[in-house]
């Protein structure tokens, strides 16, 4: 099934038995999150402009996403405090 996927899906799924991973690119998380670690309030406006509601809201019940959405919940809290 996988190589019959277009090129480009092929490149993001690496296959390491007995699981495959999926590569997936740095996003507005990161962005936010890279944005949000500033001084600087031009910075840190523009960290709460890429956000868009509570990350990873469909799966933040979900043990592999929970972290996540708590430390970006808790960086958001920082930032509106900062500026």
């Amino acid at each position: 099934a996988l190589h019959d996927a277009d090129p480009v899906a092929r490149a993001l799924i690496e296959s390491r038995p007995p699981v495959s991973l999926l590569r997936a690119a740095s996003g507005d998380a990161d962005r936010f999150a890279e944005l949000a670690r500033s001084s600087d309030v031009d910075r840190l406006n523009a960290s709460l402009g890429l956000w868009r509601g509570y990350a990873y809201a469909d799966v933040a019940d979900v043990y592999f996403a929970r972290a996540d959405a708590v430390r970006f919940a808790e960086l958001r809290i920082d930032v509106l405090a900062l500026r």
